[in-house]
């Protein structure tokens, strides 16, 4: 898929919502990729089973010096099935003064059970 970060998202969007999740993972392109493109690509690694890829890609958004957001650190965090590191993205949250919203408080609880 080439192109720009607009439809490079539209193309991952259309696999994401026909459940095409592994085509998500396959589609995705680092070098068109913005936040969001990352975002989805995480929340399909989570369906997948793989919180270890979340992580990877959340490591991969800072290296590409795009602005964190809400989305992709919830997202994260929903990732993780382990509460150590759950409450390590959360607390990275608190470093960076992102603000915590109810999705964000529900997806560190969940890491918890």
């Amino acid at each position: 898929l080439k192109g720009d970060p607009t439809s490079h998202n539209m193309a991952l969007a259309l696999f994401d919502k026909l459940g095409r999740w592994r085509m998500v993972l396959h589609a995705f392109d680092e070098n068109q990729a913005d936040v969001a493109s990352y975002s989805m690509v995480m929340r399909n690694a989570r369906l997948e089973g793989s919180w270890q890829l979340a992580i990877a890609l959340l490591d991969k958004i800072l290296d590409a010096k795009l602005r964190l957001d809400n989305t992709a650190m919830n997202t994260a965090i929903a990732c993780i099935p382990r509460w150590e590191i759950a409450t390590e993205v959360l607390l990275s949250m608190s470093s960076r003064s992102m603000p915590k919203d109810i999705v964000t408080v529900n997806a560190a609880v969940n890491a918890c059970e």
